[in-house]
């Protein structure tokens, strides 16, 4: 994972303690608004976190009309940003194990 995903551990001095660790960012680009959460969610809340599942969590969207034939081109548009942010939140390392190399 890109290490800047998982700052929100270090803003504390007992990391053992947390119990949910989870970001909101929220990106427009263009026309394409992106929703980007990502974090530990805890299915054991509010027990401290015991299993380790970060989440990366991606929703784009347009606001406005489009006309029937447009509707693909705003999709594959969408998609790409998603793709983009994916590309951007992971490493070289976990690639490698998605077996992306």
């Amino acid at each position: 994972m890109n290490p800047d995903l998982t700052s929100i551990f270090r803003v504390t001095q007992n990391q053992k303690n947390i119990i949910r660790a989870f970001h909101n960012l929220e990106i427009k680009n263009d026309e394409i608004m992106l929703k980007f959460q990502y974090g530990m969610n805890n299915p054991d809340y509010p027990a401290v976190i015991k299993k380790k599942s970060f989440i990366l969590d991606f929703d784009a969207s347009f606001t406005g009309i489009l006309k029937h034939h447009e509707i693909d081109t705003y999709i594959m548009k969408q998609h790409s940003e998603i793709q983009k942010q994916f590309e951007f939140s992971i490493t070289e390392k976990l690639r490698e194990k998605f077996g992306l190399n």
